[in-house]
């Protein structure tokens, strides 16, 4: 039975990880584009209202894991990008690349699609490393799994574009949370989105619900919250979500 659900990234092409979140930088580099929207022709729209964000957030010391789909290494606008990982679903031929929703790959460019490529966006960190978990399969224990291989990579931040209510977690809602504490106490920011009005707009979702949590809700081109994006107390930070 499925109890965890997508959340984060919608059909009309949101845009709602990790924008407006300063990373955990050690140190800080240049960003290799002050502007991609000359080069990449899906840039144009939104996301260059948020470039002033790129002179902080690109880092290739800075790890993020992203539990969910995978990612389709293959993708265009994924190539150059730092991409590795692991698989906690399907057979065992199948890798973190073998995104068969789109997901997860969706998420990964959001964070890390290349610049000046002439093709589709640009990440707001390109130049991170990316550890990427499959282990989205609406179930709980796979993605128990991918936390604790995410620990053991070093990731300083891992991203959760999922979630569920309390009641539908039912007794799965301490076994997440105990996990989104042992993300805590190994220093790992935990991002998560608030969710895209499931059940209803005024819902809570988990783990974007846990105390700790960087909770992101979403906002459109005029910086008002989206129609269909979580309104409570777990919204942390908003970022762009639709087009």
């Amino acid at each position: 039975m499925t109890i965890l659900h997508l959340a984060g990234v919608v059909e009309n092409h949101g845009r709602s990880v990790l924008v407006g979140v300063r990373l955990p930088f050690r140190e800080s580099v240049s960003v290799r584009v002050a502007c991609a929207c000359k080069a990449d022709p899906c840039a144009t729209h939104l996301f260059c209202k948020f470039n002033g964000l790129r002179t902080t957030a690109c880092h290739r010391c800075v790890k993020i894991g992203i539990i969910d789909t995978g990612a389709n290494s293959l993708h265009e606008d994924l190539q150059g990008a730092s991409l590795q990982g692991s698989n906690f679903i399907g057979g065992q031929s199948e890798t973190f690349a073998d995104d068969k929703i789109g997901h997860g790959t969706f998420v990964a460019g959001v964070i890390a699609a290349q610049p000046n490529n002439g093709k589709g966006i640009v990440g707001i960190a390109p130049d991170v490393e990316l550890y990427i978990y499959r282990g989205y399969d609406g179930k709980l224990p796979p993605i128990l799994a991918a936390i604790d291989q995410a620990i053991a990579d070093g990731c300083q931040i891992i991203n959760f574009s999922l979630g569920a209510t309390e009641a539908a977690l039912k007794e799965s809602y301490s076994v997440l949370q105990q996990g989104i504490q042992k993300v805590q106490d190994a220093g790992i920011l935990a991002v998560a989105a608030v969710g895209n009005g499931r059940p209803n707009a005024t819902a809570t979702l988990y783990p974007a619900g846990f105390a700790g949590v960087l909770g992101v809700g979403s906002v459109n081109e005029n910086l008002e919250r989206s129609s269909f994006s979580q309104t409570n107390s777990s919204v942390f930070v908003v970022a762009p979500g639709e087009k």
